[in-house]
Order: C-alpha cells, then structure tokens, then sequence
C-alpha cells in the first residue's frame, strides 16, 4: 500500500516539472515572435515610402466610371410674389342704349380705384363684368367696351366733366389707379314688347386677367341707388350743317 502510494506521489511530480517546462518553452516561443514582429516593423519603418501615382489615377478613373451619371440639378428661379390686383367701386352710372335691329341694352359705366398689393408689376389684358339680381339667379355676362369720346357726366347745370377711362398699363405696386371703365349689358331676354331695365340695386363683380393669366374680382354688394349724375352725348347736341 505504502508502495503505490509512493509511485503516484512521484508521478505527480513528474507532471508538475513538465507542465512547467511547457509553458517557459511556450512562453520563449511568443518572445520570439514578438520580438521579430518588432525588429520587422523597425525596418519597415526606415524603409523610404513610395507611392505609384499612374496606378493610382487608374484606381480612381475606373471607379468614377462604375458610378451612375447622376442628372443635373435644375435651378429654380427665385421665389417672386405674384401680381395682387385689388379694387373698389366708386360709382355706377346707367345709360339705355339703342343698338342695331332696335335691340335694346343698358350701358353700365363704372368709376374704379385698383391697386396691385403685391410686389411685382402687371398689365390688365381683360376686363368681364358679372351682374347678379338674386340669390338663385343666373349670373349675366357684361362686355368691356370703348368709352365714346363726346360722353360726359352731367353733375348740374353747366358741370360735365370728362370722363378718363382707368389705365391698363404698368401697376406698379403700391401705387392706386383710378378711373372709368364702360359695359355692354344685354343679357337679360325682352318679355313682349318690354325690354330690361337698368339693374340699379344688382349685386356687380368685375373680373379683371393680369399678364400673368392670373384672375381677381371687383365685387360691390347689392344696395340701394342713388344717381349721381347723368351720362350725355355732346355728339347728340352738334348743330347740324346746312345743306
């Protein structure tokens, strides 16, 4: 008993001496491989560096080439407010007119003060009067017209003055125009022998088309009439020549 009990102890200590003698070999063997990654680095670093330039280029030429042509960028204009027309009714005069085939119509003669609020400049390139008599009504359409040369306003005796059409021309902003603009108004159908009436206390709204294809609307609400003056004829008033 005490034998094997006496071998075991040697054999333990035979491992112990060469478990020991492993790991110094084994730890010699890293020394020297870190020692020679070192010395490698060293003369690595001394070494003068080269770098080859046309290689290089081609590297970069080549990759440029492999990448999608991306499309140009649009540039968009800068941002500029649009045109701003905005105006109000003055006064509406009415005159009966008489035109061929004795059709019957009502010329509608506005005063206006337009102004642009915004900051770019504009023409007016039309002019469309919408007159509305009730809530469930159709809407009639009034054409621009010329204002005759020989019109005038007759305010009192001896008082006619002259009527200046509103300009259509360069609006610049901020700066009001005021003026006269005249309608053609034969939109309502004759009843009999009847034919239609002056629409006094209509609801009005005249649409105006800027240069830039841009509407705005003139509106005056229904309300009562008051005449302010009559439009005459001075033409109507001439002499006639002897014959």
């Amino acid at each position: 008993m005490n034998g094997a009990i006496y071998a075991l102890f040697w054999i333990f200590c035979i491992c112990l001496v060469a478990y020991s003698i492993f790991r110094n070999l084994r730890d010699a063997h890293r020394a020297q491989e870190l020692q020679k990654r070192n010395s490698d680095l060293q003369v690595a670093l001394q070494r003068p560096l080269t770098v080859d330039t046309a290689k290089l280029a081609a590297e970069l030429f080549t990759e440029i080439k492999r990448r999608p042509e991306e499309e140009p960028k649009q540039v968009q204009p800068p941002d500029r407010p649009d045109p701003d027309l905005r105006g109000e009714f003055l006064e509406i005069l009415f005159k009966p007119h008489i035109g061929e085939w004795t059709s019957r119509s009502t010329l509608i003669l506005a005063k206006l003060r337009i102004a642009n609020h915004g900051s770019r400049k504009t023409t007016i390139t039309n002019w469309m009067l919408h007159v509305q008599v009730g809530p469930e009504s159709y809407v009639p359409t009034a054409e621009r017209i010329d204002i005759p040369s020989g019109w005038r306003i007759e305010r009192g005796f001896n008082d006619r003055q002259l009527i200046d059409p509103i300009p259509e021309d360069a609006y610049e902003p901020g700066i009001p125009k005021t003026g006269w603009v005249l309608f053609d108004f034969s939109a309502y159908p004759t009843i009999g022998r009847g034919h239609p009436a002056a629409p006094h206390n209509a609801r009005f709204l005249i649409t105006i088309r800027d240069a830039y294809n841009q509407e705005h609307t003139i509106t005056k609400e229904a309300d009562w009439y008051y005449t302010s003056g009559e439009v005459v004829d001075l033409t109507l008033e001439l002499p006639s020549l002897p014959s």
